[in-house]
């Protein structure tokens, strides 16, 4: 086992521990799951990324139904109120659609992050809010009809 063989790992979840969001989420039907999985590029210096949503049966393998973008990092309020980036990643926590063909996540692209919609059956992904600012969490109603964030 070398540093190479660690670093090309792939991790699915929080790299601390503590009370985090649920990295794996299920869908309404109990029948599959989506996460957020990212592997370290030594070459570059930065993370590929990629949003999975996976069925919950013996021998399924997992669809990409998004990929790319920059790791989202933790924030703490410093000394004289200054914000900084911990380097630590946020647990990005898909969150299922109300009828499951759909899960919203956190994507950062551009120096910018929205919410984005990728199609559970890996038909497609957009970008969903164009805000300003950073969304840093959003819900989705029980009605399954809006987004509030």
């Amino acid at each position: 086992l070398t540093s190479d063989d660690l670093v090309g790992l792939h991790d699915i979840g929080p790299m601390t521990s503590g009370p985090e969001p649920h990295a794996v989420t299920l869908s309404p039907d109990r029948k599959k799951i989506s996460f957020l999985m990212q592997q370290a590029v030594p070459e570059t210096n930065d993370y590929r990324l990629g949003i999975f949503v996976m069925d919950l049966r013996l021998g399924a393998s997992p669809i990409r139904v998004d990929t790319g973008g920059e790791l989202i990092r933790k924030t703490v309020t410093g000394v004289g109120g200054v914000i900084m980036n911990t380097g630590f990643p946020v647990t990005i926590s898909p969150i299922w659609s109300k009828d499951g063909r759909a899960i919203y996540f956190l994507k950062r692209l551009g120096q910018s992050t929205q919410i984005w919609r990728a199609w559970a059956n890996g038909s497609g992904s957009e970008q969903i809010t164009h805000d300003d600012g950073d969304v840093v969490e959003f819900a989705i109603a029980k009605s399954g009809t809006r987004l509030t964030y």
